[in-house]
């Protein structure tokens, strides 16, 4: 079923970009949670009115698909037909309707066979949402096999070559053709909050009190990165402990030698600590990212793909050996510049000097488009402890170029603005902004070259000598 449903879908969006005409597609799927859990459904589900395609859905109890999955179906689905179901299953759809709570959790366990409850979307935004108890009238039949035979064999001519789920959603999403997966935000999350933890270990119910999601969803979660090997469950008195395994860093075949690893590793940490998921780019093709992060909803665990970062880890001995392909790595993405936010590129400390001398030359190759320059940026992490030694004027003023002093204080149009880089924050007019220390490195790159920094609404604008513009999204 699910690959006639990526069939289907794959022919509705294609007929649109061909500006076809959408004679509707009505689909029919009998026991629905058989396919509940592809990411795929949860688009089909909000994009397939507009391309002529409509689904009837029928399972058997809420417990088959998770809880944002549900509310997805409430929101995205036009008629819902509620027969008779347990308590919990009553009180779930009252949860998602709680103007008729009381109603639905009386009535709905106390259907007999004939008889449904319906509610059905308001078309206009005044008109009310009304359940509605109704009987329904029904015949048997007996299947025919002969014209059931005939039906089947007429629709084999029809037959398409197999269709991935990556093919058909990256018609929507064009990023998705450079991840060598789709993002499954909560299952890193919880990975990642496992991992952290101490002696990389958490209890489940520090998670769910964490994270705020719905209980029977986290352990499904759990339940799946067990059977995966990534975790490692064990009841310790009345409490489930977490033990983190492996999973959530996977560098093979991205990041080979051990530099580039322990460059990684750390990278891949600041941005989940910073409120990213990362995914693994395909290698493959002529554009390959390292790795790619999204942002995403704290509050529904959505991706947002419009903002996406694409990750490459530059080793020292690349940085020293081959500087010529780390300015291919900033270059590479100039044709696809718009389905990424930022291209951000990373490496050690110790080569961030050499680094930059490369982007320098980036910067100044009048043949690339200013735009783009703006959404390069260049960082570093520390992958050995050094001893600290007194330092000469020359070396400090580098070393404040880099970012490491803790103050840094800009005059920008009359006002003073400072950037905290221990604190990973940015004071204007005296308040303070927490913003991700990725970003932060990327301004003190640049500070002598910045007009102004203004907040608006909910980001931060600066505004460069050079007329450019980026935008920061602060974390608080």
């Amino acid at each position: 079923m699910a690959g006639w449903l990526f069939k289907i879908w794959y022919y509705a969006l294609a007929r649109a970009q061909l500006n076809m005409e959408r004679i509707p597609v009505i689909i029919a799927i009998d026991e629905f949670q058989n396919i509940a859990d592809l990411s795929l459904i949860d688009t089909v589900l909000a994009e397939a009115r507009k391309y002529g395609m409509h689904l009837l859905l029928a399972h058997q109890h809420t417990g088959q698909i998770d809880m944002n999955l549900l509310k997805s179906l409430m929101s995205n689905t036009g008629v819902k037909f509620l027969m008779k179901m347990q308590g919990s299953d009553a009180e779930k759809f009252a949860e998602i309707f709680p103007e008729f709570k009381n109603e639905l959790v009386k009535i709905l366990p106390s259907q007999s066979v004939g008889q449904a409850t319906i509610i059905i979307t308001p078309r206009k935004p005044d008109d009310k949402i009304i359940p509605i108890r109704t009987n329904i009238d029904w015949e048997d039949f007996k299947k025919d096999p002969k014209s059931i035979t005939n039906v089947i064999e007429r629709m084999k001519k029809y037959e398409a070559q197999d269709v991935s789920e990556a093919d058909v959603t990256a018609i929507l999403n064009p990023i998705l053709k450079y991840v060598e997966e789709i993002p499954r935000p909560l299952e890193q999350i919880i990975l990642y909050n496992v991992w952290k933890g101490e002696n990389h270990t958490a209890f489940q119910t520090d998670i769910l009190r964490d994270l705020g999601i719905d209980r029977e969803e986290l352990r499904k979660i759990i339940a799946a990165l067990k059977e995966d090997g990534y975790i490692s469950v064990e009841k310790v008195g009345n409490k489930v402990k977490l033990t983190y395994n492996h999973g959530l860093f996977r560098l093979k075949g991205v990041v080979e030698n051990e530099e580039g690893k322990k460059i990684a590793l750390k990278v891949l940490a600041r941005y989940m600590k910073s409120g990213y998921i990362t995914v693994r780019g395909k290698q493959e093709g002529e554009v390959r990212p390292d790795f790619i992060a999204f942002p995403y909803d704290k509050s529904t665990f959505r991706v947002n793909y419009t903002e996406a970062i694409a990750i490459e880890i530059e080793s020292p001995n690349e940085i020293e050996v081959h500087p010529e392909q780390v300015k291919r790595n900033m270059l590479k993405y100039i044709q696809i510049q718009n389905i990424f936010n930022e291209i951000h590129i990373w490496t050690s400390e110790e080569k961030f000097d050499k680094l930059k001398e490369i982007y320098d030359s980036f910067m100044n190759d009048n043949s690339i488009p200013a735009d783009y320059k703006q959404k390069v940026k260049i960082f570093s992490v520390k992958i050995k402890k050094k001893e600290i030694e007194q330092k000469s004027k020359e070396e400090q003023k580098t070393k404040a170029e880099t970012g490491e002093f803790n103050a840094i204080e800009l005059q920008l149009q009359g006002k003073v603005v400072t950037i905290y880089k221990e604190e990973g924050a940015l004071e204007i007019d005296g308040k303070k902004y927490q913003i991700p220390k990725f970003e932060l490195r990327a301004l003190i790159i640049r500070k002598d070259s910045i007009a102004a920094i203004v907040p608006k609404e909910k980001k931060i604008i600066v505004t460069y000598t050079d007329g450019s513009t980026s935008e920061i999204t602060p974390l608080s």
